[in-house]
């Protein structure tokens, strides 16, 4: 059994700005025969099953441009790439008023003390917050899609293995580690880094 961890990179146009969010699967990829096609299944994956609640989750002035693919336990670039045209857009009707505030879901470990993954959407609609919180139809919302968009996903080819999301750990003792619950956060998250047109 070869169990590695794949990072799958999704890039997003929010409002001009340009975003990224990196997520991490553990699966066995020794029936595939290589890692660009181990990279390509699980790009196919979560374009059929993770897609979809991803994009219920955010603005529809938030397009996703690309999903990218690569082996994270090993050297190299991208593997594999999708690329997404015009008109893959969240379907949340509705504007975005200020860059760098977004929901956070958070990632608890599974048998572990410490330690949580933390995932930021790349935008949230004004209306789904109300004086710095929010609105009780977003976190209704949230919970609903948060299973599904962080669901394990099953590969087609080289045996069908189940890509497990885990978080990477990068810091301290490197590694990974399974998820045993994802839930939106009660506080808006802010991201403070420079800010430039896509």
């Amino acid at each position: 059994m070869a169990s590695n961890v794949y990072a799958l990179a999704l890039n997003w146009n929010s409002t001009g700005q340009f975003c990224t969010n990196v997520l991490h699967y553990v699966f066995d990829d020794s029936g595939f025969v290589s890692t660009a096609a181990a990279a390509k299944a699980l790009n196919n994956a979560w374009d059929a099953t993770g897609k979809a609640p991803w994009l219920a989750m955010l603005p529809d002035v938030v397009t996703l441009l690309s999903a990218k693919a690569r082996k994270a336990t090993g050297v190299g670039g991208f593997e594999a790439v999708t690329l997404y045209g015009a008109g893959v857009t969240g379907t949340r009707a509705g504007g975005i008023s200020a860059s760098g505030i977004s929901p956070v879901i958070v990632h608890f470990p599974l048998n572990r003390i410490k330690g949580r993954g933390k995932t930021f959407l790349p935008g949230v609609r004004e209306s789904d917050v109300s004086a710095g919180v929010f609105t009780s139809s977003f976190e209704s919302a949230l919970d609903t899609q948060i299973p599904l968009a962080f669901q394990d996903l099953t590969l087609a080819g080289g045996g069908a293995p189940t890509a497990e999301f885990v978080v990477k750990q990068t810091s301290g003792s490197p590694g990974w580690w399974a998820v045993a619950e994802s839930q939106l956060s009660d506080l808006v998250g802010q991201q403070r880094r420079r800010q430039r047109p896509a």
